[in-house]
């Protein structure tokens, strides 16, 4: 009997019907309501992209897109059709062999030859909101922007363009995301890049946005045809100051009917007090995370290693495990496994005397270019730097 407790379970009477009926009631609740759909058309706010605006222009890009005077070759990416409406998208390309990360996809532009008053202000706006199908299987897919810096950026010199970007686990079907504009970030190579220290770059308001891109984010699916599609592109604002001074005004109407009221309600229960044996039950979600956790940990170094295989040998669905990874680690499925490599790796450059390419190699990278460009997008620095720094 130690493991039986006694738990105190509350309940509390309803108000008699006779309020609901009253006159007072039913003059009086609707001023809630009419005073949040006021502030709701105050406050709120978007900037729309698609369908467009006349402000925004739609462009194709790749690097295959190259002046009319270079000779195409059949291992550089092609674009197969390009399809525009004024509410939609789409794109259906081929990735070439002729570089290592080739790309492809849409470009929206808010400027012409100048900066002016035509580009997108994105100082006030909290997410972005599209609808996006990645045709052909579900993929990751990058998604940025690039904002102009007063005093800094030139239009003419793309790479003084502090670029934002956001990578999307893009479902096959057509679907809706909403994307936090802070989960956009800058990379680390860009400020490599820069001639100066990061600290003299002026830190960006997004005032000035210059395009917004969505391109493949998977470099390894060569020759064959892919395809995006979008449609209903915005940028808005949460109304959460809205929201809660809605809630205030609800509860205070409550208050001031119940004082109107008080006497024709009845008085709150007592505590029950109700000894039980509570059931030792954990959620479904930790016994999955820890099957992920346990999977991936043992099988990380198997170069063949997809989210599709975690799914099929553990039993566990594609949408859950990234449901769960974005939960609890806030990381794509991508993004996790790279994590726990790059860790690993790090330890042996540490520890041991071993090659790049030899340690690539041993933590599941298939090709070491890739491995030195992922551990410098996590890391800052190269490998070889990390080894002699340490």
């Amino acid at each position: 009997m130690d493991d039986i407790k006694n738990e105190e379970l509350t309940t509390s009477a309803p108000p008699v019907i006779t309020f609901f009926k009253s006159a007072l009631f039913q003059y009086l609740i609707p001023i809630p309501f009419l005073l949040w759909i006021i502030g709701i058309n105050l406050f709120s706010s978007s900037i729309s992209i698609l369908p467009l605006k006349n402000h925004v222009s739609v462009v194709r890009q790749s690097d295959g897109i190259v002046p009319s005077d270079t000779v195409l070759t059949d291992n550089m990416t092609h674009i197969d059709s390009f399809q525009t409406t004024d509410s939609s998208i789409a794109i259906t390309f081929i990735l070439g062999n002729s570089i290592d990360y080739p790309y492809a996809g849409i470009l929206f532009k808010t400027y012409k030859d100048s900066v002016d008053s035509t580009l997108l202000n994105l100082s006030q706006m909290d997410y972005i909101e599209l609808d996006l199908a990645a045709i052909g299987g579900k993929r990751e897919v990058n998604i940025y922007f690039s904002e102009f810096i007063d005093g800094y950026t030139s239009l003419k010199k793309e790479m003084s363009w502090r670029t934002f970007e956001y990578q999307l686990a893009a479902e096959e079907s057509m679907k809706r995301y909403r994307i936090d504009l802070k989960e956009f970030k800058t990379n680390p190579w860009w400020f490599q890049k820069q001639a100066v220290p990061q600290q003299s770059i002026p830190k960006g308001s997004l005032k000035k946005v210059l395009n917004l891109v969505i391109e493949n984010g998977n470099y390894e699916t060569k020759g064959q045809p892919l395809s995006l599609k979008v449609q209903n592109i915005r940028f808005g604002r949460e109304l959460k100051g809205v929201n809660t001074l809605f809630c205030i005004l609800f509860v205070l109407f409550y208050v001031v009917v119940f004082l109107f009221r008080k006497f024709g309600l009845r008085k709150v229960m007592g505590p029950v007090v109700i000894p039980y044996r509570q059931l030792e039950i954990t959620s479904y979600i930790d016994d999955d995370t820890k099957k992920i956790e346990a999977y991936v940990a043992v099988n990380y170094t198997d170069p063949e290693l997809t989210v599709t295989k975690l799914c099929e040998d553990t039993g566990i669905s594609h949408s859950k495990v990234q449901a769960i990874l974005k939960k609890q680690f806030q990381l794509t499925f991508r993004q996790y496994l790279n994590k726990i490599k790059v860790h690993e790796a790090k330890r042996l450059l540490q520890e041991t005397d071993r090659q790049v390419t030899d340690i690539a190699y041993r933590v599941g990278y298939k090709n070491v270019t890739h491995f030195n460009r992922i551990f410098k997008e996590m890391e800052g620095i190269s490998p070889i730097q990390f080894r002699k720094s340490t």
